[in-house]
């Protein structure tokens, strides 16, 4: 079959291994892969001949601000070529541009990602309580301690004068010592022997502590027995709005994709394939691969 007939169809071809691989990189093009048989096959049956010519910048084709088209997309809509021997992923956007043969390979693509893996966490022990939940619980430290010491002094002032008689009057500043030690020695569960005088706040403080530990030690059990592994995207647009480096070659339609969940504000930068390049990740969606 003759490669120089001008009476041949031309044929544009991007290199896409194993569906078009590139042997030679100038005119005349030598080409193979499984697309490129399909061609053959069914040039032998028409009894035509065809060319294989490519697009310069070496990609599918992507819709470009003024309406036109780059790529073999492009080539195929100024008229620069008759067909393409290129799998592509149907969208009603190419739609469009080009008129699609019936489908004659449907294949699905996923998106490879390193997975995620349990890494040791210095603040997980604070984890069980929001912020504010640990805001609230240093402010009732800080007044238990206070009104427990005053309420100590005020005993000590007004006491029988046989009983300050018989024992020493604590200072004030050894009772606030002593209420601070009990409240955190209640609080983590610890045994202290100070003697304290206002029983009711002393009662009230020991039940919002086996409240509040009883919570904390269930809350960081369940994580300990469950934890959490946080994905850093669950979609393409969740994906696009990550700071995570995506390779996305130029023209396809993850390329696409990604630039319409960023949007313009961070597009997603593409690269010309090459023909050592490794299969593209796409949208775990199955999609239709066809030529024109």
């Amino acid at each position: 079959m003759s490669h120089n007939a001008s009476n041949c169809l031309k044929f544009c071809i991007a290199d896409w291994p194993p569906y078009t691989i590139f042997k030679t990189w100038s005119p005349p093009y030598k080409v193979a892969g499984s697309t490129v048989d399909v061609v053959n096959i069914i040039a032998e049956k028409l009894g035509i001949c065809y060319t294989v010519v490519r697009a310069s910048d070496n990609d599918w084709g992507t819709a470009l601000p003024n309406g036109s088209w780059s790529g073999t997309l492009g080539m195929l809509n100024r008229g620069e070529a008759d067909m393409s021997a290129v799998v592509y992923s149907v969208t009603d956007k190419r739609k469009q541009a080009v008129d699609f043969s019936e489908p004659v390979h449907v294949d699905e693509l996923t998106i490879g990602y390193l997975r995620p893996v349990l890494e040791s966490d210095m603040a997980g022990f604070v984890k069980p309580y929001t912020l504010s939940m640990w805001g609230v619980l240093l402010a009732a430290i800080l007044i238990a301690c206070a009104v427990l010491s005053c309420l100590q002094n005020a005993y000590d002032a007004i006491r029988p004068s046989d009983e300050r008689e018989g024992a020493a009057t604590a200072s004030h500043l050894e009772n606030l010592k002593s209420s601070t030690l009990w409240v955190f020695s209640i609080l983590l569960a610890q045994s202290n022997s100070w003697e304290v005088k206002a029983r009711f706040l002393a009662g009230v403080w020991l039940l919002m502590v086996f409240v509040v530990a009883t919570v904390y030690r269930s809350n960081l059990m369940a994580m300990l027995i469950s934890p959490k592994v946080k994905l850093p995207f669950d979609s393409l647009e969740e994906l696009s709005l990550t700071d995570i480096t995506v390779w996305a070659p130029t023209g396809s339609l993850f390329h696409d994709a990604m630039n319409a969940g960023a949007g313009a504000a961070a597009s997603v930068p593409g690269e010309a394939r090459g023909h050592e390049q490794d299969m593209e990740e796409e949208e775990n969606d199955t999609g239709e691969m066809t030529r024109t």
